[in-house]
C-alpha cells in the first residue's frame, strides 16, 4: 500500500512552514472553526491536481468554489479586511510523501503556487512527481537575512534534480504544468495493480463525493455513480452507425414528407382528372347513344324501304297482271267484234286454227319451264336428303319436300290447255314462303359443306407436314410441328424464304440441350424471316383465316435480332449456343437473356435468374421446375431417328386414307350446296315462278278466246254475239279502270319508295359522320371504358329513350367541365407552392393540368423508386450492420460488464460481512436488480453470452429486444440523453440493504427519507470507501496502491460502534484515512485511531499537535464498549437486577 506519511505545508494558511505526520487511520480534531478542513483542501488541491473547477472547500459544510479560494490559503486569509490576511505575498508549497510499505520506496508528489495581495488570482508554478524521493520540510525552504522563507520555484525545481540524482530514481523530477497529466501520472505510479489503468474520472468523482456526502439524495444514483465501476462499453463504431441510420432515417422521413406533400398535390390534380374522367366518358357514351340512336333510325328507314320496294313491287306485280289481262280482254273485244262484223279475217278456218296451234305450243312450253322449276328445288331437297345430315331438322326436310312434290305432281298431272291451280300471286306468296322456311336447311347444308373442306384441308396439312418432316428427317433435321410445316410452306409459296431457328444453331453441351429446349419451348421452332419479307411475311400470317388458319406459330424477325445482340456473359445459358447464322443466335440468345448456368440448390436461391441441366427455373423471386423433351423431341441440331421415320409413314398412310373417304362426301356436300345456292334468296325464284303462271294465264285466254271464236264461225248466233261483245266491252272498261288505279298506286309507291330511300340515303350519309364522333370521343385519353359501361347501366334503367340518355350524359358533361374549370386554380396554387418549398421548376401553363400530373407522376416515381427505395437500402444496410456491431461487439462488452459488477459488489458483500456489525447489530449490503424497462435487453444480452461469438450472435439468441430498437429509433429529443449502451450501470437499480441477523430490515433510501442524520451517516461512509476504492483500481488480488480517503466532519452524528465498523471496514477495503472531526467526538474516536492532530489556534497564530494512540491506549478507550466486551453488559444487567431486589 501506497501510505501518505507527511504533509509539508508552505506558507498554506495560517502555516508558515509546517510538517504534518500521518498514520493509517488520522485525523484532524478541532473546535469549529480551527482550521480542520483547510487540512483536507490542502490534500485536495494536489490530489486533484490544483484544479479549480473541480475543488470543492470546506465542502463537507456546504462550501462551494467561491467559498474559499486558492489564493485565500496561499495569502492566509482567515477573515475579511487587511488584517484578517496574514501575508500579501505567498510562494506555497503542499508536498506529499508517499511511502510503499512493502517495498519502502518513496514518492513526494506536490504543487508548487504564488499568490499576491495586489493580484486577482493564484498562479501556479508546477506540480511535481518526485519518484524514489521523500522531501524533507528544509528542502522547500532557504534562510536569508536570519529568516526562514520559501524556496523560489526556480530554485525548488534544480533541488528536486539534485535529490533525485543522489536517490538515483531516474533522470528527474517529473514536472507538469496541466492538472490532467499530472493526475494520471501520479495514479499511474501509486496503482494498485501492475497492469491497472486508473480512470481519472472516477477518481476525481469518488473522491469528491467522499468529502461531500452530506449531500447524497438519491442512492441508487450515488451507488451506480461511485461505488460501481465506470467501465465505458466502446461503441463508438456503433453510436456512429445509428447516427448514420438516423441521418438516413431523417432523409427517409424527409422523402416521405415530400412523397405525402406531393401526393396531397397529386390529389387534387386526381380530383381534375377524374371530373374529366367523367367528362370525356358522358360525352363518349353520348356519342355512343347517337349512334345508337341513328342505328335505331336506320334501322327503321331500312325497314320502311324495304316495306316501301315491297309494296311497289307487288303494286307492279298486280299492274303487270292488269295489264295483260287487259291486253288479252281488247284482244277477245276485237275477234268478237270482227265476228259480229262479219269480218272476212275472222271468217278463214284455216287462220284460226293456226293461231290455236301456237298457243297450245306456248302453253305446253310454260307448263314444262313451270315443272322444271318446280322439280330442281324438289330434287335439290332429295339430295339434301340423300346427304342424311344430323344437323338437318328431318321435319323442316319433309315439309320442303312435301310442298314442292305436291306442287310437281300438280303439274305433272295438269293438261296442256287446262288452267293452273293456282294464281301468279298466290304462286308467288307460296313459294317465297316456302324458300323462306327452308333457309335454316340450307345453312345447314352450307355448314356441312364447310366443315368437310376444313377437314380435307387439314388433312392436307397433316399429309404436306408428314411428308415435309419426312424429308427432314431423312436428311438429318428435326422434326417440325405441324402448323410450323404449314405456315412455312404458305410463306414459301409467297416467295418468302422462311427457315426454322432450329436447323441454324447448336448446343456446345447435349447436357444442357433438353433444359435449354424445355425453357425455349415454341422459340425453338420460331421461322426465321428474312429483313426484306417480314411486312410481307406478317401480312400474309394475319390474313389465313378458315381452314388456313395457324396459330401459336412466332416469327423470328431478322432485323429485330441483329439490333443489340452481344455477346453472352461466360457461364450464362446463352453462351452455350452457337452457330453460323447469326440473326437465328442472336434471336434465341436473346430471350435465353441473363439465364445463368448453376447446379446447387443454393446457387439457384441465390440467383436472380437461372437455370439447372434438369430443367429447375429460378426467375421473378420464383423457382419453376420444366419438363424435358425426351429424346426423340429435341429439335436444336441435326438428328437420326428412324423410329419417327416410320411413324411419319403412318402418318403418310392415315392422311392419305382419311382424304380418300373424306373427298366424295366433299364433292356430294359441294354438289348440294351448289344445288341449294340459287334457293337462298327466295324472291328471284318466286318471281320467276310468278312471271311464267302469269304468262301461262295469259297465253291460257288467248287459246281459249281462239277455241271460241272458231266456234262461233262455224255456228254463228248475232245476239249471242253482241251479248258477248258488250260483256267484253264492260270487261274492258273494268280493266282499264283497275289498270289506271294501279298506275296511280305505282306512281304514289315509287314517290314513298324514291322518299323512304332518301331517307335512308340521308342518314347513312351521317352515319359515318356520327360514328366517326363516336370513335373520336371513345379515342380522349380520358375516356374511362368501366365508368362508360357503369353510366349506360345506370341511363338504361333511368331513361326509356336514346335521346333522353344522350341529352342527360351531355349535360353531366357540361357539368364536370365547370366543376374542372373550379379546381384548377386551387390545384395550381397547391402545386406552385410545392414547387417552391422543394425547388421544382414548373415549366408549365397554369391550366395545363395534364401536364401537371405528368410531372407530379415522375416527381412521386423519383421519390418512391429512386430516392426513397435508396435511402431506405442504406437506412436498412446501417440498421443491420448496426445490429450486428451489438450483437458481437457491444453485447460482450456488456455482458462482461455485468459479470464484473456482480464480482465487485460480491467482494464489497464479503468484506462488510467479515466486518464488525455497526449499531444495533446491523450490517449492510450492496444490492442491485435489473431496471424494469432493461429486463428484456437484458436477458438478450445474457443469452447472447450463453450463445458465444461462434455461433453468430443473433441468429440462436433471438431478435433484437424492442429495447435495443427504440435507442436506435429515438427521437432527437432523447439522443442527447445517455443510455443503457453507453453505461453498463443504468441496467440496474442499486440500493443498500440494511440487514439484523441475515434478514433485511430496510434500506438505506427509506432511512434517508424517515431517519436521523445518524442513522444514515455510516452506510453513507461504506458507499463513499467501496466507490473509492474502485476507483483506486483495488481488489482482493491487489489491495495495495494508493488509497487514501478524506472524510470530514466525521464524528458527526455518529456513535462509537458505527465508527469502529466503519473504520474497520474502509480499511480493510485498503484505504487510509484522514478523518475530521470536532473536538466533541475526540471520545467516539479515540479508540479507532492510530494517531491524531490536534489544531490550536488564536487569531492568525495555528498550532498543530501529533498525538499517537498506542495499543494500550486504544484498549482502555475500548474497554466500556459493550459490544466488545458483553461481560460488562451482564455485570450492568445483574446490578440493576440486584439492586431492584434490595428495594
Amino acid at each position: 500500500m501506497q501510505l501518505l506519511e507527511r504533509v509539508h505545508l508552505v506558507q498554506f494558511f495560517l502555516f508558515e512552514a509546517q510538517t504534518l505526520e500521518l498514520s493509517p487511520t488520522s485525523a484532524i480534531i478541532a473546535p469549529n472553526g480551527a482550521g480542520k478542513s483547510a487540512l483536507l483542501d490542502a490534500l485536495q488541491i494536489v490530489l486533484l491536481g490544483g484544479d479549480r473547477s473541480r475543488i470543492r472547500f470546506n465542502a463537507q459544510a456546504g462550501g462551494s468554489a467561491r467559498a474559499r479560494s486558492i489564493r485565500d490559503y496561499c495569502l492566509g486569509t482567515w477573515r475579511s479586511g487587511e488584517e484578517g490576511r496574514k501575508r500579501r505575498t505567498a510562494t506555497t508549497y503542499i508536498s506529499l510523501v508517499f511511502r510503499d510499505q512493502d517495498s519502502g520506496l518513496p514518492l513526494t508528489a506536490g504543487i508548487a503556487l504564488g499568490a499576491s495581495a495586489d493580484e486577482p488570482d493564484h498562479r501556479v508554478y508546477g506540480q511535481y512527481i518526485v519518484p524514489g524521493v521523500a522531501l524533507s520540510l528544509e528542502d522547500h525552504l532557504e534562510r536569508a537575512n536570519g529568516r526562514e522563507l520559501p524556496l523560489a520555484w526556480a530554485g525548488f525545481k534544480e533541488l528536486l534534480a539534485k535529490r533525485c540524482r543522489e536517490a538515483g530514481s531516474g533522470p528527474g523530477p517529473e514536472l507538469h504544468a496541466g492538472s490532467e497529466r499530472f493526475l494520471k501520472d501520479l495514479l499511474l505510479r501509486l496503482r494498485a495493480a501492475p497492469a491497472g489503468q486508473p480512470d481519472v474520472n472516477a477518481y476525481r468523482k469518488a473522491f469528491q463525493n467522499a468529502l461531500n456526502l452530506q449531500r447524497v439524495e438519491d442512492v441508487d444514483l450515488f451507488v451506480r455513480t461511485l461505488v460501481a465501476e465506470d467501465r465505458p462499453t466502446d461503441i463508438a463504431r456503433f453510436h456512429a452507425l445509428l447516427e448514420t441510420f438516423r441521418q438516413l432515417k431523417d432523409k427517409v422521413e424527409q422523402v416521405v414528407a415530400r412523397i405525402a406533400a406531393a401526393e396531397g398535390v397529386d390529389a387534387q390534380y386526381e380530383k381534375i382528372a377524374q371530373q374529366a374522367t367523367r367528362a370525356a366518358s358522358c360525352r363518349a357514351l353520348a356519342a355512343e347513344f347517337a349512334r345508337d340512336l341513328l342505328s335505331e333510325q336506320v334501322e327503321q328507314a331500312e325497314a320502311a324501304c324495304e316495306a316501301a320496294t315491297r309494296q311497289l313491287a307487288d303494286t307492279r306485280r298486280a299492274l303487270g297482271e292488269a295489264s295483260s289481262e287487259q291486253a288479252a280482254i281488247e284482244d277477245a273485244h276485237g275477234q268478237a267484234q270482227a265476228r259480229l262484223q262479219g269480218s272476212a279475217g275472222y271468217g278463214e278456218q284455216a287462220q284460226i286454227d293456226e293461231l290455236a296451234g301456237r298457243d297450245r305450243g306456248e302453253l305446253a312450253r310454260l307448263k314444262r319451264e313451270l315443272t322444271r322449276s318446280v322439280g330442281m328445288v324438289r330434287e335439290q331437297w332429295q339430295a339434301a336428303a340423300r346427304l342424311e345430315l344430323p344437323a338437318l331438322d328431318a321435319a323442316a326436310l319433309a315439309q320442303a319436300q312435301a310442298a314442292w312434290q305436291r306442287w310437281y305432281d300438280a303439274l305433272a298431272a295438269l293438261p296442256v290447255d287446262a288452267e293452273l291451280p293456282w294464281q301468279p300471286a298466290a304462286l308467288f306468296a307460296e313459294a317465297q314462303q316456302a324458300l323462306a322456311a327452308a333457309q335454316p336447311l340450307i345453312a345447314a347444308v352450307d355448314g356441312h359443306a364447310r366443315a368437310l373442306h376444313a377437314g380435307v384441308d387439314e388433312a392436307q396439312g397433316r399429309l404436306a407436314a408428314a411428308r415435309q418432316n419426312q424429308k427432314r428427317l431423312a436428311a438429318g433435321k428435326a422434326e417440325l410441328h405441324p402448323d410450323v410445316v404449314r405456315l412455312m410452306h404458305y410463306l414459301q409459296d409467297e416467295g418468302i424464304a422462311a427457315r426454322p431457328v432450329c436447323d441454324l444453331v447448336r448446343v456446345r453441351d447435349p447436357a444442357w440441350q433438353g433444359a435449354i429446349e424445355a425453357y425455349l419451348r415454341g422459340n425453338v421452332e420460331a421461322l426465321l424471316i428474312p429483313a426484306a419479307d417480314e411486312e410481307r411475311a406478317v401480312k400474309l400470317y394475319r390474313a389465313l383465316s378458315g381452314g388456313r388458319s395457324v396459330y401459336g406459330v412466332k416469327l423470328a424477325l431478322s432485323s429485330a435480332a441483329r439490333r443489340g445482340s452481344e455477346d453472352p456473359r461466360p457461364g450464362s445459358v446463352a453462351a452455350l449456343l452457337e452457330g453460323d447464322n447469326a440473326e437465328a443466335l442472336a434471336f434465341l440468345r436473346r430471350t435465353l437473356g441473363e439465364l445463368r448456368c448453376v447446379d446447387s440448390e443454393a446457387e439457384l436461391v441465390a440467383s436472380r435468374q437461372s437455370l439447372t441441366r434438369d430443367g429447375l427455373l429460378a426467375k421473378g423471386g420464383s423457382i419453376e421446375r420444366r419438363r424435358l423433351p425426351a429424346a426423340d423431341e429435341l429439335k436444336i441440331g441435326a438428328s437420326d431417328n428412324r423410329a419417327r421415320l416410320r411413324v411419319l409413314r403412318e402418318d403418310i398412310d392415315a392422311a392419305e386414307r382419311e382424304l380418300r373417304e373424306l373427298e366424295p362426301a366433299l364433292r356430294r356436300a359441294d354438289a348440294c350446296q351448289r344445288g341449294l345456292a340459287p334457293l337462298a334468296d327466295p324472291e328471284p325464284l318466286a318471281q320467276a315462278l310468278h312471271d311464267v303462271a302469269l304468262e301461262h294465264r295469259q297465253v291460257l285466254r288467248r287459246y281459249r278466246d281462239a277455241q271460241e271464236g272458231r266456234e262461233a264461225a262455224q255456228n254463228p248466233d248475232l245476239l249471242r254475239a253482241s251479248e258477248q261483245l258488250r260483256e267484253l266491252a264492260e270487261q274492258l272498261a273494268a280493266c282499264r279502270s283497275r289498270r289506271d288505279g294501279l298506275l296511280g298506286r305505282v306512281a304514289l309507291d315509287e314517290g314513298a319508295e324514291t322518299a323512304a330511300q332518301r331517307l335512308l340515303d340521308g342518314l347513312r350519309g351521317q352515319e359515318e359522320l356520327v360514328a366517326r364522333r363516336a370513335v373520336e370521343a371513345f379515342r380522349d385519353a380520358d375516356v374511362d371504358p368501366n365508368r362508360v359501361e357503369r353510366l349506360r347501366e345506370e341511363m338504361d334503367g333511368k331513361w326509356p329513350t336514346l335521346k333522353e340518355r344522350g341529352d342527360r350524359c351531355e349535360e353531366r358533361a357540361r357539368d364536370s367541365d365547370r366543376q374542372l374549370d373550379n379546381l384548377k386554380p386551387e390545384a395550381w396554387g397547391t402545386l406552385s407552392q410545392y414547387a417552391k418549398d422543394h425547388g421544382l421548376a414548373l415549366e408549365l401553363a397554369p391550366a395545363d393540368w395534364r401536364a401537371a400530373r405528368r410531372l407530379l407522376a415522375r416527381e412521386l416515381a423519383q421519390l418512391r423508386e429512386s430516392e426513397l427505395a435508396n435511402y431506405q437500402r442504406q437506412a436498412d444496410e446501417a440498421y443491420a450492420t448496426a445490429t450486428e456491431t451489438f450483437r458481437s461487439n457491444v453485447a460482450s462488452a456488456l455482458y462482461d460488464n455485468f459479470s464484473k459488477l456482480k464480482y465487485q459488489i460480491g467482494t464489497l458483500n464479503r468484506t462488510l460481512r467479515a466486518s464488525p456489525a455497526f449499531s444495533n447489530n446491523e450490517r449492510y449490503q450492496f444490492h442491485y436488480e435489473v431496471a424494469p424497462e432493461y429486463r428484456e435487453l437484458h436477458r438478450f444480452i445474457q443469452r447472447v453470452a450463453d450463445v458465444g461469438g461462434e455461433d453468430g450472435l443473433f441468429g440462436s439468441a433471438g431478435e433484437v429486444p424492442a429495447a435495443f430498437r427504440e435507442l436506435i429509433e429515438d427521437n432527437a429529443a432523447q439522443r442527447g440523453a445517455a443510455s443503457a449502451l453507453d453505461d453498463y450501470r443504468r441496467f440496474f437499480r442499486f440500493e443498500v440493504q440494511i440487514r439484523q441477523d441475515d434478514k433485511v430490515i430496510g434500506s438505506l433510501s427509506e432511512r434517508m427519507r424517515s431517519g436521523s442524520g445518524g442513522e444514515h451517516r455510516a452506510p453513507l461512509y461504506v458507499i463513499a470507501g467501496a466507490a473509492l476504492a474502485a476507483a483506486y483500481g483495488k481488489s482482493a488480488a491487489h489491495p495495495g496502491g494508493l488509497g487514501l480517503i478524506l472524510l470530514d466532519e466525521f464524528g458527526d452524528k455518529i456513535d462509537a460502534q458505527n465508527a469502529r465498523a466503519t473504520v474497520d471496514y474502509l480499511r480493510s477495503l485498503g484505504l487510509q484515512l484522514v478523518l475530521a472531526a470536532p473536538d466533541t467526538a475526540q471520545g467516539t474516536l479515540s479508540g479507532v485511531l492510530d494517531s491524531y492532530i490536534e489544531l490550536f489556534r488564536d487569531g492568525d497564530l495555528l498550532q498543530a499537535e501529533r498525538i499517537e494512540v498506542g495499543e494500550a491506549a486504544r484498549a482502555l478507550l475500548l474497554s466500556d464498549q459493550f459490544d466488545l466486551h458483553p461481560e460488562l453488559l451482564a455485570e450492568e444487567a445483574a446490578r440493576i437486577a440486584a439492586g431492584k431486589a434490595e428495594v
